[in-house]
């Protein structure tokens, strides 16, 4: 005959210390009621979240964004440029004639105007693929409405609660 182990109900200040002293519940916050209502709260666990969705979301968004506002600001400033560039060169077409330091100053301010170009125009290659991507607000929105959703899914997360069925605690 085999002997049945019996087992005597924890108290709750025996549960409390024993979750005191467990590592894996250190974060954790468990709430006690009486015998009536048990309920355990897991509030405070961040271990669910290690991708952290939401963060990362906003992370990426941030950066849509800055592409987008990037690529059309340099579109501005590159047909800005342009418009000094035709300004410097028609300038040097029908002014009088120069001496040798008016010259060089021309030539200094066309090649800064030509070398800003260059650089808006390198970077408008670089960011063409996403911007023409991210364009379609479509794609801005949807992720904004997943980040939402990640958002409202960690805080249900959080403020979840479980209630015991049994007399076992």
């Amino acid at each position: 005959m085999s002997k049945q182990l019996k087992s005597k109900p924890l108290s709750n200040a025996k549960i409390a210390s024993i979750l005191a002293n467990n590592p894996s519940a250190k974060n954790s916050s468990v709430v006690l009621r009486p015998m009536s209502a048990p309920v355990v709260t897991l509030s405070g666990r961040a271990d669910f979240d290690t991708l952290q969705p939401d963060e990362n979301l906003k992370s990426f968004l941030d950066f849509a964004r800055n592409v987008i506002t990037r690529y059309e600001g340099n579109q501005n400033r590159q047909k800005e440029l342009e418009d000094e560039t035709q300004d410097l060169l028609h300038y040097m077409e029908l002014s009088k004639d120069m001496n040798a330091c008016q010259g060089y100053d021309l030539y200094q301010k066309l090649r800064n105007v030509r070398r800003e170009r260059r650089a808006c125009k390198n970077e408008i290659d670089l960011l063409k693929p996403l911007y023409d991507y991210l364009c379609d607000k479509t794609v801005i929105n949807q992720l904004s409405q997943i980040q939402g959703k990640c958002r409202a899914s960690k805080q249900c997360i959080s403020q979840r609660q479980y209630t015991l069925r049994t007399d076992v605690m």
